[in-house]
């Protein structure tokens, strides 16, 4: 799905989590595990962001609990993001995905 928002890549984020706890979403559970909702921002006009990079580890030594990538780590790899991103943007360049996923 493609929206319009005012928000920053990262208050986008926030809100999608949020959207995902109030329709019932365990985040208690493995990392890529079964889920009632998933949300994901794949991409956010032509950012190119890694909320990990340059990040301090807290006094416990643990990354930040919720970090975001885009164009999203796994976007190319997934036929079932491909199919609809090709209707929403299909002039995205497809061949660009692997240098959309570094900084620039």
């Amino acid at each position: 799905m493609q929206v319009s928002t005012s928000l920053d890549p990262r208050a986008l984020l926030d809100l999608c989590k949020a959207v995902e706890a109030s329709l019932g979403r365990d985040f208690s559970t493995f990392r890529n595990g079964p889920r009632v909702i998933d949300l994901d921002v794949l991409l956010f006009d032509d950012v190119v962001l890694d909320t990990r990079e340059g990040a301090a580890a807290s006094s416990e030594g643990k990354e930040e609990e919720r970090w975001l990538k885009v164009p999203h780590a796994g976007i190319q790899e997934r036929e079932f993001v491909l199919r609809p991103l090709a209707e929403c943007a299909p002039l995205f360049p497809r061949c660009c995905f692997h240098s959309l996923s570094r900084p620039r």
